[in-house]
C-alpha cells in the first residue's frame, strides 16, 4: 500500500495541482496505517492531519523527494499507536529513527518559511567608475508563485530618489522556486522589471536566491 502511495505521488510534478491531492491523502493515510492506527480512530485522523501539512508543503517547495523519503522512513519504523497519541507517533519517528529525513526535508523547506522578510540596500551598481547609484526595496516571497502583476508604483523611466515609490516587481530565481519581490531605483530613474530583479540580486549584500 505504501508503495502504491509513493509511486502515485512520485508521478505528479509541481504543474499538476489538482491531480496531487488524492495521492497524498492516499500516501498519509498509508503512512499512518503502517504506524499501527487505524483507519477510523482519532489517533489516525490526526496522523494524516500532520502527514498531509508536511506533504503539501513539501510539493509546493518542490521539496517532493525528501518529503517521500521521510514519509518511506516513517511508514517503516511502525508501533503501536495506541503507545502514543495519532500526530505524536508521526512526530515521534520524525524525531528519533527517521531524524536523518526530516532535516533534510527542512533544510529543503527552510528557504521558502522566510517569506515576508524584507530588506534595504543602496550602492554603486557595479564596480567601475560612474556607475549609478541603485535603491532597492526587497521582499522575499519564499516559494509561492508570482501574482499577476498590478502596477503599485511609478513606471520605468520615472523619476526617483528611493525605491519606494517605484513599481514592485516579482522575481523568479534561476532554481526555479525561489521568489522575491523588489522595487528599484538606479541612477534617479525607476527600473524595468528586468533590471529591478536584476539589482536586487547584486545590490545587497545577500543574494536571495542563495540558499
Amino acid at each position: 500500500m505504501l508503495l502504491l502511495g509513493l509511486g502515485a505521488a512520485a508521478g505528479c510534478s509541481r504543474g499538476c495541482e489538482g491531480s496531487r491531492v488524492e495521492p497524498i491523502v492516499e500516501l498519509c493515510r498509508s503512512t499512518c496505517s503502517a504506524l499501527g492506527c487505524q483507519a477510523s480512530s482519532p489517533a489516525a485522523e490526526a496522523c494524516q492531519r500532520r502527514c498531509r501539512i508536511d506533504s503539501s508543503q513539501a510539493d509546493d517547495a518542490g521539496c517532493s523527494q525528501p518529503r517521500r523519503a521521510l514519509l518511506a522512513c516513517v511508514a517503516a519504523h511502525p508501533f503501536e499507536c495506541s503507545d502514543c497519541a495519532g500526530a505524536a507517533c508521526y512526530e515521534l519517528r520524525r524525531a528519533t529513527a527517521c531524524a536523518s529525513q526530516a532535516e533534510d526535508l527542512e533544510a529543503c523547506l527552510g528557504p521558502c518559511r522566510l517569506a515576508g522578510l524584507t530588506s534595504q540596500a543602496s550602492r554603486p551598481l557595479g564596480d567601475a567608475p560612474g556607475a549609478p547609484l541603485a535603491h532597492v526595496h526587497l521582499t522575499l516571497a519564499g516559494c509561492a508563485p508570482c501574482e499577476p502583476h498590478k502596477p503599485s508604483g511609478a513606471g520605468p523611466g520615472s523619476a526617483c530618489e528611493a525605491a519606494s515609490v517605484c513599481d514592485d516587481h516579482c522575481c523568479t530565481c534561476p532554481n526555479g522556486r525561489l521568489r522575491f519581490r523588489a522595487r528599484a531605483c538606479v541612477g534617479g530613474q525607476c527600473a524595468t522589471a528586468a533590471e529591478t530583479c536584476s539589482a536586487a540580486r547584486s545590490v545587497p549584500k545577500r543574494d536571495p536566491c542563495a540558499e
